[in-house]
């Protein structure tokens, strides 16, 4: 198989395993401090801690955009990438806004429907939907497949309302500090400016060290022509990403932007 077909089988696979091994999340997630983490942690402790970037990452927004005395009543948001939907279905009910997203994925895109979601497939860097149409948007771990990174920043700026906010969340193989110079120049270079910037490298690191017996265990049951494609996607033990992890070459990082005129 070429490359591209396999990138692009995988992308289609793993959402397909995910519905069928009852993986609603596969993202590196959050397993903050305090936290207990068992052993071998069940999939729904799995799926939890893929939805606590989510939530950590709208504590964020919120912080910026609505101050305690003038909270947000209503509004449009939108996710750029968003799986099966299970970080949308956190955002749908734990927020005020009417959520929109898209994927580039038809099983994804497919599976987000059946749960009730209002899913366009789409790729980031041409949107379809009006200038300014919504209040928030947001991209959790979907911003490395990007395939231009400053069109679709530019996209996501074109679609945001003025006073609006863009919420990204993400891991790199690199520091936090040159992330956050790179967020900064692609934002000039994208009429964005960044509002804040918040390493969670440490609670990503939890998530996957202690999450990987698990994650291992539900690899079996992907094909066996496919599994090793998906190992270093699963950040499984023994893998490039996995080592990445433990000797702290990879940092996790959540940013908010707004609009640079507003």
């Amino acid at each position: 198989m070429t490359s591209s077909l396999v990138a692009w089988l995988r992308y289609e696979v793993i959402h397909v395993w995910g519905l069928v091994m009852g993986m609603r999340a596969i993202n590196v997630g959050n397993l903050d401090a305090g936290v207990d983490a068992p052993a071998v942690p069940t999939r729904a402790q799995l799926n939890q801690w893929g939805r606590a970037a989510y939530a950590n990452l709208w504590a964020d927004i919120a912080a910026t955009l609505m101050p305690p005395d003038r909270p947000m009543q209503s509004g449009r948001g939108l996710e750029i990438g968003c799986g099966q939907g299970e970080g949308l279905g956190y955002l749908t009910t734990a927020t005020p806004l009417d959520w929109d997203a898209v994927d580039l994925s038809l099983a994804a895109t497919l599976i987000s429907r059946w749960r009730g979601h209002r899913v366009r497939r789409a790729a980031s860097q041409a949107l379809p939907y009006a200038d300014a149409a919504f209040q928030v948007v947001v991209a959790v771990e979907s911003v490395m497949l990007f395939p231009d990174a400053q069109r679709s920043l530019g996209e996501l700026r074109r679609v945001l309302a003025p006073g609006g906010r863009i919420g990204l969340a993400e891991f790199r193989q690199a520091g936090c500090a040159d992330t956050r110079a790179l967020i900064d120049a692609a934002c000039a270079a994208s009429g964005l400016r960044c509002l804040s910037f918040v390493d969670r490298t440490e609670a990503a690191r939890r998530a996957i060290i202690h999450g990987e017996p698990a994650r291992a265990a539900l690899a079996r049951w992907i094909p066996g022509f496919l599994r090793r494609h998906f190992a270093d996607t699963l950040s499984l033990e023994g893998t490039a990403r996995h080592r990445r992890w433990l000797d702290g070459s990879h940092c996790y990082w959540s940013a908010v932007l707004a609009r640079a005129d507003d």
